[in-house]
């Protein structure tokens, strides 16, 4: 809507920020809260809403402008400080976690973005398959900080086709107690108020490659349906996940006859709110 022009864009995570903070030191904001290596993340994401409630998302709104401000101005005057090995490694360690997005404008500086693994997109290297396992929060509130995920892969099997199958298992379990959602509002809850979590999950097949097989306990919400998406085999299903309760879901992965089965199967996931 205006002629601003944007040469690029930088996303971090309130994990990322706990970790540079954790190499600069930390901050300290108008109404005496510390924000350092130990703490951004916990604060950012969960106890700034149980503490402001419902009623104060002017005053959260607030917090989070000061807080963006204060982190910004530390880690640019300090970053000259900081042991360059130790820079390097929490770098590595967040792009490899997804934490750090980067995306540019200039199309030579995006394919080296790519190339490094920051640009977010998607893998179309058959010979190097990843799966994507990704979540996205419907109960419209703050609940993601309970969600404990994870995803195993199995022992490779080779097909007579030559592609390669992989037996996999994501969990997510919500660990928020019934005795802790009757203490919160909306902001972290979500409309309905339960402390039950309501996620959509997607599972993205490699380049090449297809996901079968797929099954989940409980009850979800809707049963996963297969579809695509830029012509990887697509899966999807909104889970329901009750205080205290896992949701497990198991699936095959099979990859392009042109991977190998010594690299194995890669897991892209949405990051989490923990490290």
């Amino acid at each position: 809507r205006n002629s601003t022009t944007i040469d690029g864009v930088i996303a971090i995570d309130p994990v990322m920020l706990q970790s540079l903070l954790a190499l600069t030191g930390g901050v300290t904001t108008s109404d005496g809260t510390v924000l350092d290596g130990t703490n951004a993340a916990q604060i950012l994401l969960n106890s700034i809403y149980v503490k402001n409630g419902d009623a104060n998302d002017t005053q959260s709104d607030a917090f989070f402008t000061e807080t963006a401000g204060l982190c910004f101005e530390k880690i640019l005057t300090s970053l000259s400080t900081v042991n360059m090995a130790d820079l390097l490694k929490t770098l590595e360690t967040n792009v490899q976690e997804h934490r750090l997005l980067i995306w540019s404008n200039d199309e030579a500086c995006e394919s080296t973005l790519e190339q490094l693994g920051v640009s977010g997109c998607i893998e179309t290297d058959a010979a190097h398959p990843v799966l994507g396992v990704y979540m996205s929060n419907k109960t419209y509130g703050k609940i993601d900080w309970y969600l404990d995920y994870s995803t195993n892969v199995g022992q490779a099997t080779l097909n007579a086709d030559g592609t390669v199958s992989y037996p996999v298992t994501s969990t997510f379990t919500n660990t928020l107690t019934t005795d802790e959602a009757q203490t919160f509002g909306h902001m972290i809850l979500g409309a309905a108020q339960t402390g039950d979590m309501t996620t959509v999950v997607s599972l993205l097949a490699p380049a090449g490659g297809t996901i079968s097989n797929v099954n989940a306990s409980g009850t979800p919400i809707s049963p996963f349906a297969e579809s695509s998406y830029e012509s990887h085999d697509l899966w999807m299903s909104t889970l329901h996940i009750g205080c205290g309760e896992t949701v497990t879901v198991t699936y095959t992965v099979t990859a392009s006859s042109t991977a190998s089965m010594a690299d194995g199967l890669t897991v892209r996931s949405t990051p989490t709110c923990h490290e």
